[in-house]
């Protein structure tokens, strides 16, 4: 699926808030990605970034400091941010982004959504869909979704991996055939 929001590649250095600094950047209404310090430039140019965050601060120690990323960020003609040692909150990240870099505050939840159905219903066509769900969030919001894009087109098949809790697998057949009921009648 090919985003039409710009960008930010997070490089993590092992810090332990990159987490955190992808938060704050998608509460700007800016998508991101985290990615290791270790991706390839291949990697990166894919998401055709409008700006870098290196993330090493609040590092677990000064080895994180003195890594150096695969690839060359100023290889990619955008803005670079490197936090070493710096707090990484809304009022160092927002006039980077906002103001230095301009990008557009257009990324939602909701517009996610949106080009993920769209996505998967111009990937899917007419076609029949097998999704295999373990009943974890991963699978259950493709499950979701999928439903949402195509529909009665769509066969769910629980897979009981057999490392889920007692009395968890047929709790969650139970979930998303009641589901499932509720979605067919608001199918699209």
């Amino acid at each position: 699926m090919k985003l039409q929001h710009d960008t930010v590649v997070i490089l993590d250095f092992g810090a332990i808030n990159s987490q955190a600094a992808a938060k704050i950047i998608r509460s700007l209404n800016v998508y991101c990605e985290v990615l290791p310090f270790t991706a390839p430039a291949e990697r990166i140019a894919a998401l055709d970034p409008k700006a870098i965050v290196l993330q090493r601060g609040a590092s677990s120690g000064e080895a994180t400091l003195r890594r150096q990323p695969a690839a060359d960020p100023r290889a990619f003609g955008v803005p670079v941010l490197d936090l070493e040692d710096r707090a990484c909150d809304a009022t160092v990240l927002k006039p980077f982004l906002i103001d230095r870099c301009g990008l557009k505050q257009d990324w939602t939840v909701a517009a996610f959504i949106d080009e993920a159905i769209a996505d998967i219903r111009r990937t899917v066509g007419e076609r029949k869909v097998l999704l295999a769900m373990s009943g974890g969030v991963d699978s259950s919001v493709c499950a979701v979704l999928a439903h949402r894009a195509v529909g009665a087109q769509l066969t769910c098949v629980f897979v009981d991996h057999g490392l889920m809790r007692k009395d968890e697998p047929p709790e969650v057949c139970a979930v998303f055939r009641e589901r499932s009921r509720i979605m067919r009648n608001a199918a699209p």
